[in-house]
């Protein structure tokens, strides 16, 4: 019988800075013209750092933070990759000096032009965009993988997630969020490229008004919030980070590449559980907020933000809030030594409460 709420470590292996080796082989994409022999002058004597998925949440805070960096700005140009370079995103990060270039991660050619004069790039790949097709994914992962390889990249940065198939030894089968992202670490390990892996917890801002925050009528008819999730209110699985911190954590593995190499960073302030969360944002914000365990035919009577198969998306989701109940997150991994990672205090989620304009 599963546990109310996981108690201790299961996974062997699993540490704050975890090592591993092994495999061979893949292959990837790009579109729109553009010269990559343009800025020289004062430009070609910076490294090249290229950030994929770079309008949204993780490349954008990796930007950010690398500029934000007055040694990483010097010693790096950025070439930021998104899907449409006629964006208002994307057209803004061109005004603040990154060279925005548009890319297909199902075209090996567009990522060769992407990756051109690459020291180190930044990778992210995405499950919801891709229909949630695990396999899909899992390619243009390895595509990316095998085109850094073949053009000697110092330093690849994958944004990971832990192997819900293997921390289960199969127990749980259809995390396939999860899994794939593990498939393209394993195979990034296995051609032996220099690289970190940075595993993302559950953003803070899953938890504003209109997220995982939704609004409720309280008893007297007062305003109020409710957090509703198939997992013990008292349970402290989920593990919230910042995303503005996601992009100080891959700032950190540029900055010490060597002493990163090979190595996962569990991006992550501290595990909350929802009743811990709900008491935060009453006690900042002044507004009542209830919490309440679903079960699990509650919840799949839901419907999700994404997928084919809204069914079978939402179940999905089920069972990965089974494994970090029963199994946790990162395997039972303590997150205090995240601080030294960025040599600085990560965001708490009462900062996070304070400070965001979502709450505003």
């Amino acid at each position: 019988m599963s546990p109310r709420c996981w108690e201790g470590p299961r996974i062997r292996g699993f540490h704050l800075f975890q090592t591993v080796g092994r495999i061979k082989r893949g292959s990837a994409p790009l579109r729109s013209g553009f010269s990559l022999h343009q800025h020289h002058n004062k430009m070609s004597q910076k490294s090249t750092l290229v950030v994929f998925g770079a309008t949204g949440s993780q490349g954008g805070s990796v930007i950010r933070a690398v500029q934000e960096s007055a040694d990483l700005a010097a010693q790096y140009r950025v070439r930021g990759v998104c899907r449409d370079t006629n964006k208002p995103r994307a057209k803004l990060l061109a005004e603040t000096g990154v060279e925005v270039v548009s890319a297909s991660l199902n075209a090996v050619e567009d990522i060769r032009r992407a990756l051109e004069g690459a020291d180190a790039v930044f990778l992210v790949t995405d499950y919801p965009g891709n229909n949630c097709d695990g396999n899909l994914e899992t390619r243009q992962g390895k595509n990316v993988a095998d085109v850094a390889r073949e053009i000697g990249v110092k330093h690849l940065i994958f944004s990971s997630l832990p192997s819900i198939l293997q921390a289960t030894s199969g127990a749980v089968l259809n995390g396939h969020e999860f899994d794939a992202k593990a498939r393209i670490e394993d195979y990034i390990r296995q051609l032996d490229l220099p690289a970190t892996f940075v595993h993302a917890g559950f953003y803070m801002e899953l938890f504003a008004p209109g997220q995982l925050l939704k609004p409720a009528t309280g008893e007297s008819g007062t305003e109020s919030w409710a957090i509703s999730l198939p997992i013990p209110t008292d349970c402290a699985v989920l593990p919230l980070i910042d995303i503005i911190d996601y992009g100080k954590m891959v700032r950190a593995a540029l900055i010490r590449r060597e002493a990163f190499l090979g190595k996962s960073l569990y991006a992550a302030q501290a595990y909350y559980s929802p009743a811990q969360i709900a008491s935060i944002v009453t006690a900042v914000k002044g507004t009542p907020c209830a919490v309440k365990e679903l079960s699990d035919e509650e919840f799949l009577a839901l419907r999700p933000r994404s997928g084919l198969s809204t069914r079978e998306r939402q179940e999905e989701q089920l069972f990965m809030y089974h494994w970090m109940r029963d199994y946790g997150y990162y395997g039972g991994a303590p997150l205090d030594g995240n601080h030294e990672v960025i040599r600085e205090p990560l965001q708490t989620f009462e900062g996070f409460v304070k400070t965001s304009t979502a709450f505003s």
